[in-house]
Formats: structure tokens, sequence, C-alpha cells
């Protein structure tokens, strides 16, 4: 989190320090990704309403739009990585020395602030470069590529070792700790049922391709099936999507509260979920049929002079960014984020050759309620964080410690740190006392949430939470009511204590 920390720093400087200043800075990134997402496209060979509907694509994501509005480093990260795609597809395509020169060391300098955000994008300068320096391989600007490739491993190996001699630094998980929350099989095939649902605004243009390119028959003869089989699949509970139970899941974005995730109300109905997971199936269906189709006759991908190079640089990244994550030791959703814009381009890539010129409008409305409902979770997750986080300070006013008071993993996190100066953590090695051995934690089973062993110093005897827990009692504080999107409804936080008032601890 290197230059994700100097990056806030200049907006705390200008704004004060506040959580509200650190999410700014993540939107300003967020902002600046947009024509860097458009200027790609346009690189790869989109055109330009192709080109738009990748990037508000992209950008307008359910899994994107949260990250963006907080300071995790996956927005960040990928504005990097965008930018050094960007620079090395240039310096790839470019005619001339000084161009590819110039693109080639613009494309190592944020492929350096992409890793020291994000581990895992060093990936993307390695790969990049040396897939542009390849492609340039005849001219003498390559040597310049070669030499930016050699500074950028440097970096990463100086920045790797820096990093892991710090104090109060996990080590690395990788291979799994203990054991896999997900086999490496069901974590690929989650993954790709993910990424396949993200993209269903892309793959309703590869069905309408489809219908062009295929006799009638043939197509009314695999669709039948398909839709068969896609209803048959997904009538069964344990497969609808969303599989992974990260940012996105059925109650909206996935909550840290007190309360069980499971007692909220739920957001995307079962039949939503069907539609979801139906609509990803056939289109899954129609665009490997249609890529397939590209592969022996259609103008072949990979041999396109704008689109040839970009997958040449940017597939085998997201090959690797796939890959590393069905590794570790939990699978989320927000891993895909560098990936979309790879699918996304070569999709329509193949759309924009069988369609002509125009979106249709039916891709334009998919994507409009996907905004939508990305809206409408983040809305929901910030109601949800005020309504909580006003209960605590009236806690906090009426001269309770907060290091009494348990809301959920971003308050009582916060509060270790200012109580303790680091979560209790047993990656941690370095220095010896930073781990603290939990091998206990008081409570009703309700309050064994997963998190309090990272936090010791909490010795909680006041509650808030969304869902009344049989093992608590009310007190005499108001409840904080807020309105919640999806579903549009009223909902209530309380502080609760238990009956005997008596504190909860780890040791």
């Amino acid at each position: 989190m290197i230059p994700q920390a100097f990056w806030g720093a200049l907006f705390f400087k200008a704004l004060g320090f506040s959580f509200t200043a650190a999410r700014i800075s993540t939107v300003a990134l967020a902002l600046l990704l947009v024509p860097v997402l458009y200027l790609l496209g346009r690189e790869a060979g989109l055109r330009p309403a192709f080109a738009n509907f990748a990037t508000l694509l992209v950008v307008l994501c359910p899994v994107f739009l949260p990250e963006a509005v907080s300071f995790m480093t996956d927005a960040p990260s990928f504005f990097f990585t965008a930018v050094c795609l960007y620079a090395a597809l240039r310096s790839a395509k470019a005619e001339g020395d000084r161009a590819c020169r110039r693109w080639g060391l613009c494309a190592g300098a944020f492929g350096i602030l992409a890793g020291m955000t994000r581990q895992l994008c060093w990936a993307a300068p390695l790969w990049m470069l040396a897939a542009a320096a390849w492609r340039q391989r005849r001219r003498r600007a390559a040597l310049t590529l070669a030499a930016a490739w050699l500074a950028t491993a440097a970096a990463c190996a100086a920045t790797l070792i820096w990093y892991y001699r710090q104090d109060y630094v996990p080590r690395l998980d990788l291979p799994w700790p203990s054991g896999p929350a997900l086999s490496t099989t069901s974590g690929l095939i989650f993954l790709l049922e993910t990424l396949a649902i993200l993209t269903i605004p892309a793959a309703v243009m590869l069905v309408a391709t489809s219908w062009r390119l295929f006799p009638r028959k043939e197509w009314t003869a695999a669709a039948i099936p398909t839709i068969a089989f896609a209803a048959y699949y997904e009538s069964k509970p344990l497969h609808w999507p969303p599989r992974l139970f990260d940012t996105v899941n059925e109650f909206g974005l996935l909550f840290f509260g007190v309360s069980p995730v499971a007692l909220r109300p739920v957001a995307l109905a079962p039949a939503a979920r069907i539609a979801m997971g139906v609509m990803a199936i056939a289109g899954s269906v129609a665009s490997l049929a249609v890529l397939a189709r590209a592969a022996i006759g259609f103008p072949r991908p990979w041999r396109d002079r704008d689109l040839g190079p970009f997958l040449s640089i940017g597939a085998p990244y997201a090959a690797t960014v796939v890959l590393a994550s069905v590794i570790r030791s939990q699978v989320f959703d927000r891993y895909l984020i560098p990936v979309l814009p790879v699918a996304v381009i070569l999709m329509l890539w193949v759309c924009q050759k069988g369609l002509g010129q125009r979106v249709p409008l039916t891709a334009w409305a998919v994507v409009a309620l996907y905004a939508a409902f990305g809206i409408a979770i983040t809305h929901d997750a910030f109601a949800s964080a005020r309504a909580r986080l006003q209960a605590a300070e009236s806690l906090v006013a009426a001269g309770i410690p907060r290091s009494e008071i348990m809301v959920g993993l971003e308050y009582d996190a916060w509060t270790q740190l200012e109580v303790n100066g680091h979560v209790n953590d047993k990656r941690v090695a370095s220095p010896s006392f930073a781990y603290r051995p939990i091998t206990r934690c008081t409570g009703p089973s309700e309050l064994r949430i997963w998190y309090r062993p990272w936090l010791p110093d909490l010795q909680p005897r006041y509650f808030v939470a969304e869902d009344r827990l049989r093992a608590l009692s009310p007190t005499r504080f108001s409840q904080v009511t807020y309105r919640q999107w999806l579903p549009l409804v009223d909902r209530h936080v309380a502080i609760y204590t238990l009956p005997d008032q008596s504190a909860l601890e780890c040791y």
C-alpha cells in the first residue's frame, strides 16, 4: 500500500484526516480510470460506441463500484495496472524507437506503482514489458524495454524484501497456511462462473452476434437444449449465483456487523438469482460458439493488428490473476476486477465484427440494471454503517469506552488499533510478542464472530446489532432507523447487552 498511503496522505493534507478523505482519494483514481479504460479499448481496436460500452461495463460493475468508494487496494491497483497495460500496448505497437521507449518507461513506472500497491500486480509489468520487448525485438528500443524490465524486477525484489522485514507484517499466505477454504478446482469454477455473471451485458451482444452468424436451424437447435440445461441446473438452490459469498451476495454487500448476515433482508430474490444463472450459462455457450467460429473462419482475434498485441500483453496477465487467486486460502469475487477489461474487450471486438457500428439497446439496458444494483447495494452498505456508527457514538457520549462496544469489523478493528497498535494475527512473527495465542472466547455462540481472536483487547459489554440476538437483552438507548433500497424497507439498529451485563473476553 506504499503509493496508496502517500496518495491518501495528499488528501489528508488538503481535507484533514478522516475516513471520508481516504475514500475520496480512491474515488479520484476511479474517475481517472474512466478515460484510461476508454483509450485502452480504442487502442485494442474497439470502435467508439463499443469502447464506451466496455468502459461503463467495468466501472459500473457491482463488484467494482463498492471498491471505488472504499480505501481497499483493489481500485488503486487496478488504475495503475490499467495504465501499465495501455502504455505497454502503445509501446508494443509503436512504429518508432522514441515512442517505443517513452511508452515502455511509462509502463514500467506505473507497473511498479501497481506492484507496490498490491503484490499480485507485480505480474503486470514483468509480463507486459517482456511481451512488448519481444514484439519490438528487431528495434534498438527493445534494449530500453529490457532495461525497464530489469529495473521493475529489481524494484519488485527490493520492495518485497523490505516489506517482509517490517514488524507486524503477516507472512505471505501462499501456499495455504492451514487448508484452503475451497479446493483449487472449486475455486476456479466459482471464479469463472462469477466472471460469466459479471460479463452478461457483453454476452447479450454475443448472443445477438450468434443469431447473425449461424443459420436459424442450427441456432435454434443449440439454444433449446442450452436453455433447458441452464434452467435445470439453476433450479437447484446450491447452484444459485453468486456462488462466492464475498463482495456481492444475495443480501447485497457483505456486511461485517455483529448480526448474522443470513438474517438480513434478501436483495436478490431466488427468481433473480436463477435468471442470472441461466443468462450466464446461455451467454457463455454463445460466447464459446462465436469465438470458435472466429478461430476457424471469422476474422481471427489474435491476428488483428490492434487486438493481437492487446491479447498477447493482457490475456496472460489475466490468466495469472485467476490462477493466483484460486491457490489462495480464500477466493474473492473482487479479484476478477483486473480480468474484466481483457474479457470484455475480447468479447466486444468479436461483437463489433458481427453487429456493425451500434451497441444493441438490450445490452445498454442490462448495463443500466447492473449499475442500479451496484449503486443500491453500495448505498445500503453506507446507510447501515452510518446507523451503526450513530448508535456507537451515543454509547461513547454516555461515557462508555470504545473497548466495551462491539459494532462490526471496521469499528472494532479501529478500536483495537487505538488500544494496542496492531491486530492479533497469528501470521505475524515479528516482533515475537505481537501474536497472543487465543484458545477461547467467552459468550454465546452468536457472538463468537470469526474476527474476535484478532481483537483480544476488546472486552465488549454493549453490542450494536441490526437483528435481535436471542442471548441479548435490550438497553435504554434509542434505536437508529435507516432506509434500505434493496429491498425498500426501514431497518433498525439497536443496542443490546448480556442479561448480566458481563463483558466478553478472548484469552
